[in-house]
């Protein structure tokens, strides 16, 4: 994708009377950037680093569990320090605040361990009010800077808005991105096809598994996490869902990490049961701030049948959620990844 002079942007003013007049004009005002902005700056790179894509996917792992993990009282403190960033110009921090501006709240980053997650934020209209115009120019900035994910998540917002046409643009840009071997790229186009952003309806979850096994490929932890909740958890493919979970949980992925935790604790799919390594990863994951890793650690310390029983510890995690607040949908409200309890 290009986008060209960055001072129209300015010209393109958005009025939103209330939180309901999402879909009826906010975002389609922003259509003539996306029709007449086309020829400076293009998404990703032929022959790409992967390595360095995989630093980008890990540093905005990094932010969010900052964003995730820290108290609410604390919570302006970091957002200010994002601020700055995005103000610097850095494509990953104008892409998180924009997200926080839109959702606003702290519990938001629960749900965001991963960009796969994204449009499960996003598509609650409610939630957009006035913070929708910063939010987009921070992604129409961040998309000028040739971030990927900027694109990933103005394509959601625009089929939100029935921004049809950008969405299909933005979902081109993307695909050139992948075809040029960018994994990051690959991983995005992977996600247009799942959450439908702007892409044909034919062959989506093959296109969606393809892209997704070529970004895991080149090493991108996100990619191979969200390809192992693709694969299924049969005999002949247990195997490689177990390795990518265990690569992206190395890797520093808190979903990840809870998953292979979860994996221990059963005692399931091959996995030993290791009630020790499963605190391990648990308490990894807790540490990024994931509140279902948070609230696994206070059972397992003061139930003490796994581990040995340590109200000091159980008070110490009830403490943390406490501080920053439980979010409305946890992982530990559902079934695992690989269909345990």
């Amino acid at each position: 994708m290009t986008l060209g002079d960055e001072n129209e942007c300015v010209m393109i003013k958005l009025t939103i009377s209330s939180r309901n007049s999402f879909v009826s004009g906010a975002v389609m005002a922003y259509s003539l950037l996306f029709l007449n902005l086309l020829a400076a700056t293009t998404l990703g790179a032929a022959g790409s680093d992967s390595q360095a894509n995989v630093n980008i996917d890990l540093s905005r792992q990094k932010l969010y569990a900052r964003l995730k993990s820290s108290p609410v009282k604390d919570l302006n403190v970091v957002v200010e320090q994002l601020r700055r960033a995005a103000d610097g110009g850095d494509p990953t921090s104008q892409c998180a605040l924009a997200v926080y501006y839109l959702e606003g709240t702290n519990s938001a980053f629960y749900a965001l361990p991963n960009r796969v997650t994204v449009p499960g934020i996003l598509e609650d209209t409610k939630l957009f009010g006035s913070s929708l115009e910063p939010a987009m120019e921070l992604l129409i900035k961040a998309a000028k800077g040739g971030s990927i994910e900027a694109a990933f998540c103005l394509a959601v917002i625009y089929n939100k808005g029935k921004g049809v046409k950008e969405a299909g643009k933005l979902f081109e840009s993307v695909r050139s991105a992948a075809e040029a071997g960018d994994s990051l790229g690959e991983y995005y186009l992977s996600q247009m096809f799942q959450y439908r952003e702007g892409v044909p309806d034919s062959n989506r979850a093959e296109q969606t598994v393809f892209w997704l096994r070529k970004a895991a490929e080149q090493g991108l932890p996100s990619a191979e996490f969200a390809l192992s909740g693709k694969l299924g958890a049969s005999p002949e493919a247990i195997s490689e869902v177990i390795s990518l979970i265990r690569k992206a949980a190395e890797a520093g992925i808190d979903e990840a990490q809870w998953e292979l935790g979860r994996l221990y604790e059963a005692g399931m799919n091959g996995v030993d049961q290791n009630f020790n390594e499963a605190l391990k990863w648990f308490t990894a994951a807790a540490e990024q701030g994931l509140f279902a890793a948070e609230e696994k650690l206070v059972e397992m310390y003061t139930d003490g049948t796994q581990i040995k029983k340590n109200p000091g510890e159980a008070d110490n995690w009830s403490s943390k959620m406490a501080d920053h607040g439980a979010p409305e949908q946890t992982l530990g409200s559902g079934r695992g990844r690989l269909g345990w309890p």
